[in-house]
């Protein structure tokens, strides 16, 4: 086992030492559960990312709308033939 250093405030500390009394655990032990708890936890992907996932593909098979490359080429050329020389 690796030994580290963790630099805690107080508060921090007084709940560490609480919860290994009522567990009749060390403080270590309980430090060690909890980066165990929360290394095995699964993220759960926020509304943004849901969202994202949710939309992604939903102009696929469309027909009646231009790809982005022919719509970027049409943009350039359009752009180019109108500027001033």
């Amino acid at each position: 086992m690796d030994r580290i250093q963790v630099n805690l405030d107080e508060k921090q500390v007084a709940q560490l030492k609480t919860a290994a009394q009522r567990a009749s655990k060390t403080v270590s032990a309980i430090i060690r559960e909890a980066i165990d708890e929360k290394l095995a936890r699964v993220e759960k992907p926020d509304d943004f990312e849901l969202a994202l996932t949710a939309a992604a593909g939903i102009w696929a098979g469309r027909h009646d709308v231009e790809s982005a490359q022919t719509a970027m080429r049409r943009l350039r050329r359009d752009r180019r033939g109108s500027a001033p020389r």
